[in-house]
């Protein structure tokens, strides 16, 4: 396969490489993350012998391409990261929230009697309501509140919060 690309498009093309690579590095399956390096590593090396070397640089030890600080510390890339973190914690929480809810609305044995259609409904209606919330006002009024049982005052279940 020939793919012929402008400096600038090339230079689109690792950014976009990187980034995958770069949320790959989650845990995966061994066969997975070996797969997913192997390609890595032929695609830097094109890369590489293009003349990107302000990208990718070779380590003469590992016998191993890699990107350049200067890639890692590109401003794009850089904001790329921050927006999907960003947004993968207000839907991973609003998500977790929003489970938890209609756990205690429902009750285990209601929630377990759920279609997942009716899961799938309930939680993207909660999921909307922290995700509002969230890009409203952040964590300024999330909160973790402990409830306490008993004349000793044990430590309970704890709760999880949004205040007014």
């Amino acid at each position: 396969m020939e793919l012929k690309l402008t400096k600038n498009q090339l230079r689109t093309l690792i950014k976009l490489v990187y980034l995958g690579k770069w949320m790959a590095q989650t845990p995966l399956k061994e066969d997975v993350k070996d797969n997913f390096d192997e390609v890595f590593q032929i695609f830097l090396a094109k890369v590489y012998k293009e003349g990107l070397t302000d990208w990718v640089e070779y380590d003469k030890t590992q016998k191993e391409y890699h990107a350049s600080v200067a890639l890692e510390e590109d401003e794009e890339v850089l904001n790329v990261l921050d927006e999907y973190n960003d947004d993968t914690l207000w839907y991973e929480l609003s998500y977790r929230l929003a489970e938890e809810e209609i756990l205690q609305t429902e009750g285990k044995k209601a929630f377990e009697d759920l279609s997942l259609e009716q899961i799938f409904l309930k939680r993207g209606d909660v999921m909307e309501k922290y995700l509002n919330e969230f890009s409203k006002h952040g964590l300024e009024k999330f909160c973790i509140l402990k409830k306490t049982t008993g004349p000793e005052k044990k430590p309970g279940k704890k709760k999880i919060k949004i205040t007014k």
